[in-house]
């Protein structure tokens, strides 16, 4: 099983900046486009963008890294210089 994070922000805005934690790694802007299992597909600048993180849960499990329970954590921040500021969509 695959597990794929959108994060998308309205066409009115900017440059949300993301990160995505699963087994204490973290991928997104100012982190690694890659760590063990997951993959940031990077960083979206427009207006309205969106931005994608691949997690794969199967290869984790047939590694034997994937716990019985586990989290994976969302990250989200605007970047200030672009003016970005509001909700997030998702």
């Amino acid at each position: 099983f695959v597990l794929k994070v959108e994060y998308s922000w309205p066409a009115d805005q900017k440059d949300l900046d993301t990160g995505t934690t699963f087994l204490d790694a973290t991928v997104g802007f100012d982190y690694a486009a890659a760590a063990p299992y997951m993959v940031w597909k990077g960083d979206d600048q427009e207006v309205g963008g969106s931005e994608f993180v691949t997690i794969d849960l199967a290869g984790a499990a047939e590694a034997g890294a994937l716990r019985e329970t586990f989290s994976v954590s969302f990250k989200a921040g605007w970047y200030q210089d672009a003016g970005g500021s509001g909700e997030i969509l998702r």
